[in-house]
């Protein structure tokens, strides 16, 4: 197949390959056809370093001396009370992301989950030492840091060994715990004791069963399935639903901070971020400042009734189920939302929730 792509063969019989056989030296021309990608370009953070008190404590102290410096910078402009809620909610949007990234940094590498920081540290000492190894000019040089990295190679796969025990510890508790409460936390967590997830990527057929390989393709099939499935026609007759025989006492005033803030300590840890890439992470590490931030965007909404714009948009993202993976109905589609404007939808449930049970 490619010997035409061939453009010179040597062999190379002196050469200690550690084997009876020659080595070969070939230079190859060849045409490789170009792959376009869709790069990914959402921002993740790790949100993990802010379990430990060191990272939680400076994640507050830079949130509140930002979140001051942008009441500063607000009040000094002229019409400070008539600026824009999208403007409002833009500068704390960006106040959010700046701490995270300064303070825990963007996740870059997928490690597994029960490595902890502290392992971590000791992973980048190991790669320090490998490099003063690989620097050492004399032998008593090379010997002690041969030495001294051995040593800490042996420290870091004892404690992976002891974050895993410790791991797997934890995710058995929490699955026999889940069994009285949770029968879905119980799912999730034998699924991670099992390591066993499917794949949700790989190329989908279109309605007459041919097998879509393009990644256009595949998306514009995606998005004709999501269409059709969730833009279902009206019913033909009118749901017959009796009146209320007086209407819900719900209260309609402005929310206050000791809503705010209840609200986002209710926010789950581990869930997705929406189109604004702030985690909940972020919002509970320092929530009483994030109670002040979107007290004064939740409060611009209540009395101007207009939303961000990001908080009516998602992530529309697939989940696969059993069957065969290449059929698009054997999957279900989750919408990953803005995790702030969750906040404003936990405030409403919550006062629907008051005025409902107060009727039963």
């Amino acid at each position: 197949r490619f010997r035409r792509s061939l453009m010179d063969v040597r062999v190379k019989r002196g050469a200690d390959a550690a084997s009876d056989h020659h080595l070969v030296v070939a230079k190859l021309k060849l045409k490789l056809k170009r792959w376009e990608t869709i790069s990914n370009k959402r921002t993740k953070y790790n949100t993990q370093l802010l379990q430990e008190k060191a990272y939680a404590d400076a994640f507050q102290i830079a949130l509140k001396n930002k979140y001051q410096a942008l009441q500063a910078l607000e009040n000094v402009q002229e019409d400070s009370n008539n600026i824009k809620m999208e403007t409002r909610w833009q500068n704390r949007k960006k106040v959010w992301k700046e701490t995270c990234e300064e303070v825990v940094g963007k996740k870059k590498l997928q490690t597994k989950p029960w490595i902890t920081t502290a392992t971590l540290k000791k992973i980048d000492e190991r790669k320090k030492k490998k490099d003063m190894l690989n620097k050492s000019r004399t032998r008593a040089e090379k010997s002690i840091a041969h030495q001294q990295y051995l040593e800490l190679h042996k420290e870091v796969r004892r404690c992976i060994r002891q974050d895993r025990r410790h791991y797997i510890e934890d995710l058995a508790k929490q699955a026999q715990a889940a069994t009285q409460r949770n029968m879905k936390e119980l799912y999730d967590t034998t699924r991670k004791l099992a390591n066993k997830y499917r794949q949700s990527s790989g190329p989908v057929r279109d309605k007459s069963g041919n097998l879509l390989t393009k990644k256009e393709d595949q998306l514009k099939r995606w998005a004709e399935h999501f269409r059709e499935l969730l833009n279902r026609p009206a019913p033909g007759e009118a749901a017959n639903i009796p009146s209320a025989e007086s209407p819900l006492q719900v209260n309609c005033e402005v929310s206050t901070r000791e809503e705010v803030h209840k609200a986002i300590l209710m926010l789950m840890n581990g869930k997705a971020a929406g189109p604004d890439e702030i985690p909940g992470e972020a919002l509970k590490a320092a929530a009483s400042t994030s109670s002040e931030m979107l007290g004064d965007i939740i409060e611009s909404i209540w009395v101007k009734e207009e939303v961000p714009e990001e908080w009516r948009e998602g992530f529309l993202v697939k989940i696969p189920k059993k069957g065969d993976q290449s059929v698009c109905d054997n999957h279900r589609g989750i919408m990953l939302l803005s995790l702030p404007g969750k906040v404003l939808n936990r405030i409403m449930l919550e006062r629907l929730k008051i005025a409902v049970d107060k009727q039963l």
